[in-house]
């Protein structure tokens, strides 16, 4: 899972649209790419290693995204602390992971030196914030550092976040996720959108919308097939409608997922139609970023000119079949 890939494919895509949105302040995925690329450079020359331990210790901000993501790009492994543990129980858990950097701001009740002065692993503590004595400040820091994709290579395998527990009957415990199963957590909540999708019985019947996050829900689902839109154009006074199976070892058990025009909008159900015009099989295999790539692609005119080699590839590999009316291609 290679964060700056999808980091900097995403800017290169969605450029000037909003990707965070803090205390009505946007930062756009060109923006967001360069903030997280400057600091895991400057990560990278401070002396941080991949599978170094780096603790996030802030509140709700868009530092805490920054630096989740500029973690990762170094094929670091992040240490997410709750901003409301004690001085004591942060002191427990950076001594206990074994971080080599703390991502912080000031905050009452937290001495910075007797942090250091008991963590000894702990060598450096940046602050999102203005420079305080002896500690490092994150936009320093960015204001000297190259907004260039870092030259690191991450393994699936490698350990991506340690999450602490709530010590309710101890000490906190860290729980260690991977890079790989962040992204098959990520490919289950797809699988979760999917499986709320209107049954395919349902097709010639509008969406019906319980609630504002059905709605939201829809709308996200309907976005991924998007790049379906060109082969469902009307012919001949039919609407064509296509099916799309997803398989891979790795991935969840997922529904066959229809797709018909509606109007000048794509809609998705789940099942599969009785005589679909076309069956769009993709056997995923250990390309799980193939699912997003797909998806992103098909956003903009650039994106889809992209998509038809790609596409072209994954047929020669035998990894994508099309079975039914190949007119429609």
């Amino acid at each position: 899972m290679d964060i700056a890939k999808i980091l900097a494919f995403q800017a290169q895509i969605y450029q000037d649209k909003p990707a965070i949105i803090f205390k009505d302040q946007p930062v756009t995925f060109s923006q967001l790419r360069d903030h997280v690329f400057k600091f895991a450079n400057a990560l990278i020359h401070l002396g941080a290693k991949k599978d170094d331990k780096v603790a996030i210790y802030l509140p709700n901000c868009p530092e805490y995204i920054y630096s989740y993501s500029a973690i990762w790009c170094c094929g670091m492994t992040a240490v997410p602390l709750d901003f409301m543990l004690t001085e004591e129980e942060l002191i427990s858990c950076l001594d206990h992971s074994d971080a080599k950097i703390l991502i912080t701001r000031s905050k009452s009740g937290i001495n910075l030196e007797n942090l250091k002065a008991k963590c000894p692993q702990l060598r450096e503590i940046i602050l999102c914030q203005d420079r305080i004595s002896n500690f490092l400040s994150l936009k320093d820091l960015c204001k000297k550092s190259s907004n260039e994709h870092p030259a690191v290579t991450v393994d699936d395998h490698d350990y991506a976040i340690i999450f602490y527990t709530s010590g309710t009957t101890g000490r906190p415990k860290g729980v260690m996720l991977s890079y790989q199963s962040m992204l098959i957590n990520q490919l289950s909540v797809i699988n979760l959108l999917l499986n709320l999708l209107p049954p395919v019985s349902q097709i010639n019947e509008p969406h019906k919308i319980t609630n504002t996050l059905h709605k939201k829900l829809l709308s996200f689902v309907n976005e991924m097939v998007e790049p379906t839109k060109p082969l469902l154009k009307e012919k001949n006074g039919k609407r064509p409608v296509i099916a799309i199976q997803l398989s891979g070892p790795q991935l969840p058990k997922m529904p066959t997922i229809t797709t018909v025009m509606v109007g000048d909008e794509v809609k998705a159900f789940a099942g599969m139609p009785p005589s679909p015009n076309l069956v769009i099989s993709m056997d995923v295999g250990e390309e799980y970023r193939a699912l997003s790539d797909q998806n992103v692609m098909g956003a903009t005119l650039k994106g889809k000119i992209a998509l038809v080699p790609f596409m072209i590839k994954r047929a020669l590999k035998g990894q994508t079949k099309i079975t039914g009316d190949k007119t429609l291609l």
